[in-house]
């Protein structure tokens, strides 16, 4: 078939969605009422106080000289690990902690600022984005789950994936000769910083809750015209509701999750490696959420994309058999009862110091370079 018919029918379909996502709009206009209002809801009480932090945090890394610091630490491991600038440690150590897309905003940064090139940043992208401790442990273990053992299982194996990756990533690379991309400058003072990364940080924040409100509409409209349903029904997946569970997974990790919550004929393992696919992979709605932090920059998002994929699957084969152990077994340790922390004191201390031993041990690493020097 030639191009310009392809084109056409293509422009034609889109044309036709757009459509008749219209026409859902005032069909439907309850339910995408109250999917907006539960997308809004879901900015306010979870990803915005989860994920704004880390967003300022990030830019400061950058702004502040920090992650040129880290690259002197870390140069060795990042070049032999993943054949990347050791400033790109940055970018990996804040998208294990910090949450979609934390650490695919942090790559563009370190790009934008010369300290990796495009083909590197590609790569980086395609295992630096990951979902955050605070999303795993909370929202699937605690909540989903009732174990703290069940978040750690599958957020460790949500990490070893992700490195797995950007090692393969480092192996196959065609450039093995592994250098930063400038000279080490000075960085803001804090003082100078901060202004601009919360602003910058609350504009890409603005960007993120656009597109979650957007997709929980967006998921509405598809379960409303049974387009869902239809998907569902062509998947192997024959247990009752687990099909549509991961067409909403496939679209919007944290509807994934929550669908398969009220499943109760599915096993331990499998939750498990549905939910780890589901991390891993990020959903279309995180996709999109990359793609308008990567603005006009030439990098190409198709190696970030492969590597999504790949992650979701390879996390989910190693949670389901790390889970198999588990299976029948009761919750293990549930910190969250009815919203209300139940810690015990010692614990929470014993949590904080090693948090401050943490930060003692990094400013440590990070000014010995320095005192070399001097």
């Amino acid at each position: 078939m030639d191009r310009p018919i392809l084109s056409r029918l293509a422009t034609a379909a889109t044309y036709f969605l757009i459509t008749l996502f219209g026409m859902g709009l005032i069909l439907f206009a309850p339910e995408m009422s109250k999917a907006a209002s539960d997308g809004l809801f879901m900015c306010l009480t979870m990803l915005i106080p989860s994920m704004f932090p880390f967003f300022v945090l990030s830019s400061l890394v950058i702004s502040t000289g920090m992650a040129q610091k880290l690259s002197k630490a870390f140069a060795p491991l990042m070049s032999r690990l993943f054949a990347l600038p050791g400033e790109c440690s940055a970018a990996v150590i804040l998208g294990l902690v910090g949450g979609y897309p934390t650490g695919a905003k942090t790559a563009f940064e370190l790009y934008d600022k010369g300290l990796c090139d495009a083909r590197q940043c590609q790569r980086l992208l395609s295992f630096c984005s990951n979902c955050g401790p605070a999303f795993i442990f909370s929202v699937i273990g605690a909540s989903m789950f009732g174990s703290v053992k069940a978040g750690a299982l599958l957020y460790l194996c949500h990490v070893l994936s992700a490195l797995a990756l950007g090692m393969l990533s480092g192996l196959f690379s065609k450039n093995k000769t592994v250098k930063s991309h400038r000279e080490s400058t000075p960085g803001l003072p804090l003082y100078s910083a901060l202004p601009g990364a919360v602003k910058s940080s609350f504009a890409s924040m603005l960007d993120v809750c656009a597109f979650v409100i957007f997709f929980s509409c967006f998921t509405a409209f598809l379960s409303r015209c049974g387009i869902t349903s239809a998907i569902a029904s062509s998947l192997p997946f024959k247990e009752n509701g687990l099909s549509q569970a991961f067409v909403h997974g496939l679209l919007e990790m944290t509807g994934g999750t929550a669908a398969l919550s009220s499943i109760s004929t599915l096993s331990f393992p499998k939750a498990m490696a549905f939910c780890a696919f589901f991390t891993g992979w990020g959903g279309i709605s995180v996709h999109c959420q990359t793609a308008a932090l990567r603005g006009s920059r030439p990098v190409s998002l198709l190696p970030y994309i492969k590597g999504k994929l790949l992650h979701g699957v390879l996390s989910a084969v190693l949670c389901y058999f790390a889970a198999l152990p588990m299976a029948g077994t009761a919750a293990c340790l549930s910190v969250y009862t009815d919203g209300t922390y139940i810690a015990s004191p010692a614990y929470f201390m014993a949590l904080m110091s090693l948090y401050l031993l943490a930060a003692f041990l990094l400013t440590v690493l990070l000014s010995m370079p320095d005192r070399k020097k001097k």
